[in-house]
């Protein structure tokens, strides 16, 4: 098995076909690239990632060839259990998942084919990823169109969002529930490819965000309050408490989600970027942002491309999140639960990994946080202190 100095060599060459298959040799002694006839993932059936989760397949089919044609490639490629002890063996998992579970496995379309959007009848289960859920959901619209949520990330060039629709994606907005009517939010609208190419850069480089007709950064806006007691001659250091801040991030969500739903039923595709937060003060100072201000989150919107395959991502089974009475403590087999059925989804999607292993990825430690763990000192910079 190679080391993982020379597995990080393979993951920092370009991404080129010749140089994968070379890297596939010498990390893996595979013998050859796996191959499929796929318009999504063209040229070769793995990339590689540098993390612990190790190849990235690009559809289930294909990890159903890989394990087949060479039955100890996962245990090569993910040395989890002894590399990250806390995750455990999630190859296992993830192999067993494949033949043994067709039932979950059916939920989750393979993105390379072709298929329609799931029927009403079935999001239900798509949503938690558990075909023994009860199927039936009330004639709804509204409730039918929140259930078919899934984020975009990849969208139709020249197919702008027109005035008219943003104004009424704004309206929606501006009917979210907001503490006291005080509506301490504001949006930034940003069109110019310039500044999207510069804030895509700042936000994890994700080329989503430059490639979306339009670009929404929710701020959470204490300035326009603040100014409201200047124009009186009134104090304002209200603003500057623990519990101000977290009056406006609230009402931002609230604004942001209410334009996001609103766009979906325009037939738009949205994706929010909380990535921006990883550099506060250079987009801040990119959208002229006042003191008494920061971005929150950024929402991409635009016409989705028909290429873009992601589906319906399951979430927790609302036994972990929904508490009757006083709060109970997770229970682990509801959690492992969890893993198997959003782990189905990821293999459907060719990027088969370990959501525990996400999760403890980002509360270990600093590291974890990609820049945002110096926010409350780029807030209190800003006019907010959140004492």
């Amino acid at each position: 098995m190679a080391t993982r100095d020379s597995e990080a060599a393979c993951f920092s060459s370009p991404n080129k076909q010749a140089e994968r298959t070379q890297a596939l040799h010498e990390c893996f002694s595979i013998p050859r690239p796996f191959r499929m006839n796929c318009p999504i993932y063209p040229d070769t059936l793995v990339d590689f990632l540098h993390e612990p989760e190790g190849l990235t397949f690009s559809s289930r089919q294909s990890v159903l060839n890989a394990s087949s044609r060479h039955p100890g490639l996962f245990e090569r490629q993910f040395p989890l259990t002894s590399a990250h002890p806390e995750v455990g063996d999630f190859t296992a998992g993830a192999k067993s998942l494949l033949p043994e579970d067709p039932d979950i496995a059916s939920l989750f379309p393979d993105p390379c084919q072709d298929s329609p959007p799931p029927t009403a009848d079935r999001l239900l289960q798509r949503r938690y990823g558990d075909p023994a859920l009860d199927r039936r959901l009330p004639p709804n619209a509204t409730i039918e169109l929140i259930l078919r949520h899934h984020s975009v990330r990849s969208f139709l060039p020249d197919q702008p969002v027109s005035d008219e629709d943003i104004r009424f994606i704004v309206a929606a907005a501006q009917s979210a529930s907001t503490g006291l009517n005080f509506q301490n939010w504001s949006v930034v609208l940003v069109r110019d490819k310039n500044r999207k190419n510069r804030i895509a850069t700042l936000a994890a480089d994700q080329q989503f965000v430059r490639d979306a007709p339009i670009f929404l950064v929710w701020v959470a806006d204490w300035a326009r309050a603040r100014a409201i007691a200047d124009w009186n001659e009134a104090p304002s250091a209200g603003t500057e408490f623990f519990d101000s801040t977290i009056s406006t991030v609230v009402d931002a969500a609230l604004a942001a989600q209410n334009a996001m739903i609103a766009a979906e039923s325009l037939g738009y595709g949205a994706c929010y970027v909380g990535a921006i937060r990883n550099n506060l003060e250079p987009i801040a100072e990119e959208l002229g942002l006042p003191p008494h201000t920061f971005p929150l989150v950024g929402l991409s919107i635009g016409r989705r491309n028909p290429s873009d395959r992601a589906g319906i991502k399951p979430r927790l089974p609302q036994g972990a999140v929904l508490h009757h009475e006083q709060y109970e403590a997770p229970a682990p087999e509801a959690i492992q639960a969890f893993e198997t059925r959003i782990g189905a989804y990821y293999l459907s999607q060719g990027n088969p990994h370990s959501w525990v292993a996400s999760v403890l990825r980002r509360v270990r430690g600093v590291e974890g946080m990609e820049g945002r763990e110096s926010a409350r000192d780029v807030l209190a910079r800003r006019g907010l202190p959140s004492r």
